[in-house]
């Protein structure tokens, strides 16, 4: 799949260990050129406890060049970032 962009997501807690699982999902499957595209999804430990006010990076990375867009979980573990195309 040449050409598409690819998302990323690294959820890694403040005291170093990985024992996470993070979903990630654009809001639609296909926009118009050019439009905003809302990206969310939801952050757990293995356990499956919600992890709120955790620190998530979306990483999006397209022709060669990569965008980063940062944002925390809410209370439900919830997180949601907009990239907009340059």
């Amino acid at each position: 799949m040449s050409g598409m962009p690819m998302l990323s997501v690294l959820s890694e807690p403040p005291c170093g260990n990985s024992v996470v699982t993070a979903t990630i999902h654009p809001e639609r499957s296909v926009y118009d050129q050019g439009s905003a595209v809302k990206i969310g999804g939801h952050v757990n430990d293995v356990w499956n406890n919600v992890l709120s006010s955790f620190p998530v990076v979306v990483s999006i990375r397209n022709s060669g060049y990569t965008r980063v867009l940062t944002t925390t979980t809410d209370g439900n573990g919830d997180y949601s970032v907009t990239f907009t195309p340059a």
